[in-house]
This record gives structure tokens, sequence and C-alpha cells, in this order.
């Protein structure tokens, strides 16, 4: 028995109301709009969220059932996800569900600075100048 009401608000982005309130929000990317093609039948939960007066219900069950259900109606069959190896209640939901383990994958950060951005522009003018080999033979010395 279905509880809420599923929105698709936008391409990749769809929310779960009960009650007339926003219970949860969750974004999808489209694998095979990502990768030309190269990758069908699947599409990546990035993120996923459920209000936190209703955790415990089984609101994110629902959630992913009815996400589920409208992506196999769009033809895709398979959903990947990741979440933090700590993330030990997303880990439960997802397993309840049939999602299957596939291992631990890394995570980098990078904080972008002043440095890093002006050499982005620099390598960028000198690509619009048509100097493309001078700047990737510069890249090539800094590495």
């Amino acid at each position: 028995e279905q509880k809420g009401q599923l929105k698709h608000v936008s391409d990749e982005h769809f929310e779960l109301w009960q009650g007339g309130e926003r219970v949860g929000t969750a974004q999808v990317q489209w694998l095979d709009k990502l990768t030309g093609g190269r990758t069908r039948n699947a599409v990546y939960l990035s993120w996923l969220g459920i209000a936190e007066c209703t955790r415990g219900q089984g609101t994110g069950t629902e959630f992913l059932r009815m996400i589920g259900d409208r992506l196999k109606e769009s033809g895709y069959r398979y959903l990947h996800t990741d979440t933090a190896q700590s993330n030990e209640k997303a880990q439960s939901l997802y397993e309840r569900l049939g999602f299957e383990s596939k291992g631990s994958t890394r995570s980098y950060v990078w904080k972008v600075t002043a440095q890093a951005k002006t050499g982005a522009t620099h390598f960028i003018r000198q690509k619009q100048a048509g100097s493309h080999e001078r700047a990737c033979s510069k890249t090539a010395r800094n590495w």
C-alpha cells in the first residue's frame, strides 16, 4: 500500500509527498545520456533524502520502490547508487530492497584554489589563441 504521491519534478528530480508535505527528494542521472548511449538501461541515484520525521516508517522503501517503478516504465533495468561505509542505515535500506553490494569505492575531494583556477584559465586562453601544442607541452612539463 502506497502512502504517498510520487512527483517527477524535472528530468532528474523526484519528490515524495505525503499529506500535502514533501517528505522525500531524489536526484538521478541517466547514464545512457551521460555516456552517449554506451551505458544502457541504467540510472545512477546521486541523491536520496528522507524527512527526518518520517524515517523508520518505510518512507525510504516506498520512495525507492516508486522511483524503481517509474524507471521500469521508462525502459530502465538498473538503478546504481553508493553510500558512505559509515552510513549503515542507507546500506540496510538498499539491501532490503535487493540492491547488491559491488564492493567499496574511494571518494576524492579537490579543494579548488586560486592557483588551480588560474592554471585552467591559462590553458583555455592558449587553446583559444590556437596554441594548443604549447599549452599541452607546458602541462606535460608540469607533470
